[in-house]
């Protein structure tokens, strides 16, 4: 018999009744109950198995996935916190988010009169 095989027992001599039952009948039809059994013990532990198992892969699916949607949630409000802090530092050096204007390197009074009084000799030179 190989490992997957069923082995089956004849009975050749079956007794309709217990009356005309020989000595051994009973231990055989013991034995076949107690296999019948075992093999439906056997079958509903296998069913249980499969049934938590497949609860389980369930459980650990809608865990990766509420993780998955809290980790992009929170990228989310990180970009978008990231986005206001640069436009808050941009409109702090006073370019409104276009690049800076001026460098912060200390001429910046010396750059604002040259612009001043580029636009005062161009308003100037107009009628």
């Amino acid at each position: 018999t190989g490992a997957g095989r069923v082995r089956t027992e004849r009975i050749e001599n079956v007794m309709g009744s217990q009356a005309g039952a020989g000595s051994s009948d009973f231990h055989i039809y013991r034995r076949h109950r107690r296999t019948e059994a075992n093999r439906l013990d056997r079958m509903d532990r296998e069913w249980e198995a499969q049934t938590a198992d497949e609860e389980h892969a369930a459980r650990v699916d809608a865990k990766k996935r509420e993780c998955e949607e809290r980790t992009a949630k929170n990228a989310a409000k990180r970009r978008k916190k990231k986005e206001a802090k640069a436009k808050r530092d941009a409109i702090h050096k006073g370019t409104g988010g276009a690049g800076p204007a001026f460098e912060d390197d200390g001429s910046f009074l010396e750059r604002a009169k040259a612009m001043a009084a580029k636009a005062k000799a161009g308003d100037e030179s107009k009628p």
